[in-house]
Parts: structure tokens; sequence; C-alpha cells
């Protein structure tokens, strides 16, 4: 498989010496994984790291040893920000002294970001770990179990463990490098899918319990508020498969998980099926967000009854689509 990273991304990793790595927002797997593997992979060719991403971490992520350097920052300023896994500059959580006079470098595979660094490796792959995979061979980097790990951790999880349609004959190419490297990842397939926590199952099933369905059943809402979210140990705890809930209802065209993180202050996630016809990133870049085609999410501050007719005004585009 042929690995095609930009020119002046190679230049640019090449002829500086410190990184400063950042991300989106509540972490997830593949942003904590790429990040990660990037940094070790860096750190390797003889650079300077350094990590700043927003935490507490999920706890089904927080065991990698290299996290104990995030947000250990030096006070140096870097040669170069490295953005990963994140669409727009807005979403990224920058750290408190972030000079936007310093180049920044994007790796991302979101279909929404527009090219917003200095130098851009943005291809549409499963997941940014899925591009982080290919600097191995590229910087000649011989990966370290932490390494595989972190790439299994960003490809498994943002496939839904290849689960999504986001999935091709590249995302198996590089999970089986992964495998000539390491030959079994169940028990870290098991604690990223399967095992959680008491206060996680809770809000799972909050979640649940909340789900609704309108358009007889073409469109599913599931909202966390607040003070559920609070009463169950905090945001930190609310788990990728809470977005999911919806539509993983039969006949479900729509999903929309709305989860309070301040009062007032909605975390959103979309989700949609291929067939749909419906882009949910787009939807989500009118509300200052982004992400892909089927899966995309957006910070809101208005009321839900306004962010539902909206929603509604949006899936309607799909029935004059078919029309």
């Amino acid at each position: 498989m042929k690995r095609v990273i930009p020119s002046d991304v190679l230049e640019m990793i090449d002829k500086n010496q410190r990184f400063l790595l950042i991300s989106h927002r509540k972490p997830d797997g593949d942003a904590v994984g790429s990040t990660i593997a990037l940094g070790k992979i860096l750190k390797q060719c003889g650079k300077e790291v350094e990590y700043y991403l927003d935490l507490p971490l999920e706890e089904r992520l927080d065991f990698f040893e290299e996290s104990n350097f995030f947000n250990k920052l030096s006070g140096k300023a870097p040669d170069v920000y490295v953005s990963l896994d994140c669409s727009t500059l807005d979403y990224a959580h920058k750290p408190p002294n972030f000079d936007e006079k310093i180049p920044i470098l994007v790796i991302d595979h979101h279909i929404s970001n527009s090219g917003y660094g200095d130098a851009n490796d943005i291809r549409h792959l499963s997941a940014t770990g899925e591009l982080i995979e290919g600097y191995l061979s590229k910087l000649g980097v011989e990966p370290d179990e932490e390494i595989l790990d972190a790439l299994y951790t960003a490809i498994s999880t943002d496939t839904g463990s290849f689960q999504f349609s986001n999935v091709g004959a590249n995302t198996h190419y590089s999970v089986a490098h992964l495998y000539e490297k390491k030959s079994d990842f169940s028990h870290l397939a098991k604690r990223l899918h399967l095992v959680k926590s008491y206060n996680q199952m809770k809000l799972l099933g909050e979640a649940i319990h909340s789900l609704r369905l309108e358009e007889e059943g073409l469109i599913a809402y599931v909202v966390l508020d607040y003070e559920t979210i609070e009463t169950f140990g905090g945001y930190v705890n609310i788990t990728d498969d809470i977005a999911n809930i919806g539509s993983n209802v039969r006949d479900c065209v729509l999903a929309v998980t709305l989860k309070e993180k301040e009062p007032g202050w909605y975390k959103v996630s979309l989700r949609t099926g291929s067939k749909s016809g419906l882009n949910v990133a787009e939807f989500a870049k009118k509300h200052g967000g982004g992400g892909h085609l089927q899966a995309a999410g957006f910070d809101y501050r208005d009321s839900i009854e306004d962010l539902k007719k909206q929603v509604y005004a949006f899936y309607q585009t799909r029935s004059l689509n078919e029309k």
C-alpha cells in the first residue's frame, strides 16, 4: 500500500526541533492514540515533544505511560504546533499562551477540514491514526508496544471496532502492519469497546432511557442533562457508544444526541446512515463544528426546541433530494 505524505509536511518535521501537539476538546480514542503515537515517533527522530490535551481523559484511555507527559509544558515556545484529529482550529484545545504566529501542522482525516495549517496532511481515511501509521516507515521508526497500542486504539475506536462505513482496505492494511509487530490486541480491544465503570454503565442506561423517536422512528433523540451527567461522575464518563444509541434503532435515518456539559451548553452529536443522502458534517459546520459525512458534532447554547426545528428542516432536505 502506497503511503503518500505531503512533502511540505515532511519538510516541516525535518527542519524543526520543538513540537507541541494538540487535539480537539474532549479527546476520543483517535485523538489520544494519534497524539501519543506521533509524539513518540517524533521523539525517536530526536525531536523535542510536548503535549497539551483536554484533561482528564476518559477512563478507558488513561493507561498510556506517555500520557504522564501531557500538559507538562516547559514554557519554551515550540517551533511548530501539530493539530491532530481536529477539523477546525476553533474546536482545538489550545494552550493559554497559544501564539498564532507559530506555524501549524495539521494532520486529520475529517472531510470538513478545510486545511487551516501552514502545512496539511488531510486524507479522508478511517482515522487520523491510520495516517500516523504511515509515518512509521516514512520516518524510519521502529514502533515500541505503546506506539502499536496507541495506533490500534486510534483506528479501532474511530471505526467502531471496524463496524463503521469509514472502514476500507487501507484500514485493514494499516492494522495488519500493527499485527506484524504485535500478535494480540484482544485485551486492548475489550478495554476499549466492552468494559465500562459502574458510572459509565449507569450513564449509558440513562441515555437509553431518554431515547425518543420522531417522524415515525426516522429521527431519534437522546438527551443527557447536566444533573444526570454530574450524578454519575461528570462529562468524562460519557462513552462514545452513547452517540450511537439512536442510530442503532432499526430504520432510524438521523440520530441526534445532546449532552449538557454545563448548564445551557450542549455537545451535539449527529449520526446518519450511508444511504440517507444527508451530510451531517455540513449541518455541524454551520454551527461551528465539523466531522464526517455520517458522523459529526458541534457545541450548542440555544433552546433544544429550536435545534429540533433546524434538525427537522435538515432532515426534510433528504426528502427533497429523493423526489
